[in-house]
């Protein structure tokens, strides 16, 4: 099986061919060992329940690694260290790369696969090279690719590439990564195939100052709490994908920091869903940098712009729901007419970022295919020419999924012949 992960400032997200491999881990932390021991990964729920110490976190490991080691960038490699201190009350110290890859073989069990981990676009050859060589040691055969290079090759894969051409230019706009930066990709055909290639950066490029998700995610937390062990716990500790899971308008989940010995309930405001998504960093909003990437040439000569992070996740969800919109209805007439299988990787994500009922159609010709759109957060399936075809489908989608999620849509067309006894239209 080949795996990708995606190593962001704050956590990791994993995709596979196997479905059940797709997960994203935030708030990575380990347990300082005993002296010369290696630092425990796999056990992060012990933070949650007894142990009162100190821990490591992946995040700060990330912080460390990115920073500028020397003013001559022929040293910038990465080679900062970590101090921690262990289970025995020493200090000890390990290179920031080798934590990250620690924490990687700790939360992961890969052996065998394929691995590909994406990374900053910024990241410089130095660190690349670094971080490159840990990570084989821990994961023999792992390569390394830019996040922008496959946010693209993602897009190509679900658009189809019979539909783009080498004419196509696309603009990534990465807010995940450490210092968020533009990258424009031009297709060209290699080998018959159709692949993204990258084009350099402007020198120095930094239109958003430092403005990023985890800069976001940062200041946020320093703005909802004055504790500095709470903030720490909040941005890098057991619980931080709940909160940020929570900012994003998922479920609210029980959380339960440390003081000395003993926890208590730190309450979540449903107010902070709205005010992060204006909250300024350093006088940048996500407003702002919108503006700024519309108003660019990039911009301007990119035939689709594919926004990536958590800062432009949590505004989608806020476009209808300003409008005061009751329901979403998404309509896939090319499933249809070109007999395309239903993209359930696209539907999971509209589902997840509505937060009013989604209706959806557009290829759905079984009662299977039913099930699944409603497993996946759909509230309601609508069908237009498979209820023509076939007579029976109704009534058993129904039966199957409740008649209160089966919606038909019948498409009537006029001609002048017709203008009294309109015909439906259904699509082949």
């Amino acid at each position: 099986m080949s795996v990708g992960i995606d190593l962001f400032p704050y956590g990791l997200a994993v995709a596979g061919t196997d479905l059940d491999s797709n997960y994203v881990r935030l708030g990575i932390v380990g347990i300082p060992p005993r002296t010369n021991e290696s630092i425990i990964w796999d056990e992060p729920h012990t933070l949650r329940d007894s142990r009162p110490g100190e821990y490591i976190s992946l995040t700060n490991a990330w912080s460390e690694f990115m920073k500028k080691t020397d003013a001559d960038d022929n040293k910038d490699d990465g080679s900062t260290k970590i101090n921690y201190k262990n289970f025995d009350g020493n200090t000890e110290s390990k290179p920031s790369s080798d934590v990250i890859a620690d924490a990687v073989k700790g939360n992961l069990q890969l052996s065998g696969e394929k691995v590909v981990f994406t990374i900053d676009n910024n990241l410089n050859e130095f660190k690349q090279d670094t971080l490159l060589k840990v990570l084989k040691y821990q994961v023999p055969g792992v390569e390394l690719l830019w996040r922008p290079v496959a946010i693209a090759l993602d897009f190509l894969n679900e658009k189809r590439r019979e539909n783009l051409n080498d004419q196509v230019q696309i603009l990534v706009v990465d807010t995940d990564s450490y210092s968020p930066e533009l990258t424009v990709l031009k297709l060209e055909y290699f080998n018959d195939e159709l692949v993204p290639v990258r084009t350099l950066p402007e020198p120095n490029q930094n239109l958003f100052e430092d403005y990023s998700s985890f800069e976001l995610k940062r200041t946020f937390i320093e703005k909802i709490s004055s504790n500095s062990n709470e903030k720490e716990q909040l941005a890098n500790g057991p619980f931080t994908a709940d909160i940020f899971n929570f900012l994003e308008g998922n479920k609210k989940s029980n959380i339960f920091l440390r003081s000395g010995l003993s926890h208590y309930k730190f309450d979540l405001k449903d107010e902070w869903i709205e005010e992060i998504k204006v909250h300024n960093v350093n006088d940048f909003n996500f407003q702002k940098v919108r503006e700024i990437v519309h108003g660019t040439s990039e911009y301007q000569e990119s035939n689709y712009v594919l926004w990536n992070g958590f800062s432009s996740r949590i505004q989608e969800r806020k476009i209808f729901n300003e409008k005061e919109v009751d329901e979403l209805i998404v309509l896939d007439i090319n499933t249809t007419k070109d007999q395309d299988k239903l993209n359930f990787k696209l539907i999971t994500n509209l589902a997840y970022e509505c937060r009013m009922p989604l209706c959806y159609g557009g290829g759905v010709r079984t009662v299977d295919q039913f099930v699944e759109l409603i497993s996946l957060g759909v509230e309601k399936v609508s069908i237009c020419t498979s209820a023509i075809e076939n007579d029976n489908l109704v009534r058993d989608s129904a039966n199957a999924v409740g008649r209160q999620s089966v919606v038909v849509c019948l498409d009537l067309k006029k001609t002048i012949l017709s203008n009294k006894y309109p015909f439906v239209v259904t699509y082949k």
